[in-house]
């Protein structure tokens, strides 16, 4: 279920007078997946006391989350998930399986105040990583956090002198932030490394969409707000995030991926190049010209894709203005590089038109990494949001490429939803529930359908 603005106050409110009055809270399953050997992996949140009756981490009334593991042999685990053992109450906590390596990562919301604090904690053979506690803004309101994963591919030369692939899981982190009566999406990529989480600074996705973005013609559905959807992309590189803009009122779509390290280092080779050849030439075609072909000899890329990306960075140095200085003609270059090289890779969209420069550069002062890396973000599509009931608690669906949507809804005996290829939607549907069809099973089949 999503848990929107009004509903987690009037939530928080009622979580708070149940760890006042122990003995009236029972416990809930929250969320739960499948793992990669059949074991079924369910969140509880509840008092202590109820979820463990023996146990002695933490006193009987207060908050915390347990993790149930379900292996196929019907025998079940439940653990304390660890940094919820305090006197915070825990909501909306969230479950996400990395399927590469078979880790499972738990985000949440703890309150101790009007304000509140994320965490995150994996679990990887039978091990439980360290928690991360993500502030961001002390003075804000954090809710229905989400994580998706990616992971990136690489090989390195062991010390026999062999190749072996390496994989680095990213997890991507978005949420409500609101401070007062103003909300925002903020997202962070959480880079997951041996010796924990590393984090970069929020990034508020408003930012990112298209300035002219046309307002919606009707009033947002209320439950929509707040509650940023997130899920894998076409690939494993890149993740789509579908959220309700309050400013403009309609649904948008991002992608967003973590560029590798090889399309990374071309970007950078890029916009050297514009610094170094623009010191020695005359004019900008010379200049666009031996930028072309720096790029385009690289070794440690395709030389088809190579010579493409070139190209691409020949053409932003051309479209530069005339009184562009050679620092901003050089970062034009690079973010060039880094979108049109990700929507190739990926197959993402049309490699045609222009590209916005949606490239945030991480530097290598951030803890943990040793280079600096690069997210790119683009904007796929804007719509106006259905005409549903006011009460309905909408779930939506992406299709891989994150052009088509569907919003789906139970209402009474029937789980209700309309589809939208572009701007309209389809009329509203209706899939009849019954004893032997359930809503999970309803909406598993329009998740089917939209992934066809």
């Amino acid at each position: 279920m999503t848990i929107t603005q009004p509903m987690r106050r009037l939530l928080l409110t009622l979580a708070l007078t149940l760890v006042l009055t122990p003995g009236l809270a029972s416990a809930s399953t929250v969320d739960a997946v499948l793992g990669s050997e059949g074991e079924l992996f369910q969140v509880f949140q509840g008092n202590y006391g109820d979820l463990f009756p023996d146990g002695t981490e933490a006193q009987p009334d207060h908050s915390v989350l347990a993790l149930d593991i379900t292996w196929p042999s019907q025998v079940t685990e439940r653990l304390l998930v660890p940094g919820t053992e305090g006197m915070a109450v825990e909501m909306s906590p969230s479950l996400t399986l990395e399927r590469s390596s078979g880790a499972i990562f738990i985000v949440w919301e703890a309150t101790r105040t009007i304000h509140s604090e994320l965490y995150i904690v994996g679990r990887s053979n039978e091990e439980w990583s360290e928690v991360l506690e993500f502030s961001g803004s002390p003075f804000t309101t954090k809710s229905n956090p989400r994580l998706a994963p990616t992971h990136e591919r690489s090989f390195v030369t062991n010390d026999d002198g062999e190749l072996e692939e390496h994989l680095q899981t990213i997890l991507h982190l978005t949420w409500w932030d609101e401070q007062g009566e103003v909300g925002r999406v903020l997202y962070v990529p959480l880079i997951v490394g041996k010796s924990g989480f590393v984090a970069v600074a929020p990034i508020s996705l408003g930012e990112f969409l298209d300035e002219d973005l046309p307002p919606a013609s009707t009033s947002p559905l209320s439950t929509l707000l707040g509650s940023p959807f997130i899920q894998e992309g076409s690939d494993n590189s890149h993740v789509l995030i579908a959220y309700l803009d309050p400013s403009s009122g309609r649904l948008v779509t991002l992608s967003t991926r973590f560029s590798s390290a090889s399309l990374d280092a071309l970007a950078d080779e890029a916009r050297a190049q514009v610094i170094i050849i623009g010191g020695q030439v005359q004019t900008r075609e010379q200049l666009a010209q031996g930028v072309h072909a720096a790029v385009a000899s690289v070794s440690y890329l395709d030389s088809a894709l190579a010579e493409y990306l070139g190209q691409q960075a020949e053409s932003a140095v051309l479209a530069a203005p005339p009184e562009a200085t050679l620092t901003t003609i050089a970062q034009e270059a690079r973010a060039q590089v880094i979108i049109i090289g990700s929507r190739v890779r990926s197959a993402l969209s049309n490699t045609t038109g222009e590209a916005r420069a949606q490239v945030i550069i991480i530097g290598d002062s951030h803890p943990g990494l040793d280079h600096g890396r690069s997210i790119a973000i683009e904007m796929i599509n804007s719509r106006e949001v259905p005409d549903l009931p006011e009460a309905a608690i909408a779930r939506l669906l992406l299709s891989p490429d994150g052009h088509t949507m569907i919003v789906a809804w139970q209402q009474n005996s029937s789980v209700e939803y309309v589809e939208s290829d572009g701007e309209g939607w389809t009329e509203q549907r209706s899939l009849a529930l019954g004893a032997d069809f359930t809503a999970e099973q309803a909406f598993a089949i329009l998740r089917r359908r939209i992934d066809s």
